[in-house]
């Protein structure tokens, strides 16, 4: 049987620049959220019947609303659709 993979999730945050200790603290979040997941057993996707892990791609945005668009725009060109960017300020 072949394998399923796994669930990937993009996240462009700014690590550097004005925004970094936000940024860093978004991702810590994230990274945690992934971890307990993964070792709960991974996400279940009914369709497939299984549960797959979850993977995080992220890229430092650098502080910059430009490059977290850049960023943001890589990560849907290889094919990643569940996407978060964080910026500056946040927003509830």
């Amino acid at each position: 049987m072949r394998a399923l993979g796994d669930v990937t999730i993009g996240l462009t945050v700014s690590l550097t620049g004005r925004y970094a200790h936000p940024g860093g603290q978004a991702l810590v979040g994230v990274q945690a959220w992934v971890d307990d997941i993964n070792r709960s057993g991974g996400i279940r996707i009914e369709e497939l019947s299984s549960s797959l892990p979850v993977r995080l791609v992220h890229y430092d945005g650098e502080s910059s609303v430009r490059r977290c668009a850049e960023l943001t725009e890589r990560l849907l060109a290889h094919g990643l659709r569940h996407l978060k960017t964080v910026h500056g300020r946040f927003v509830p």
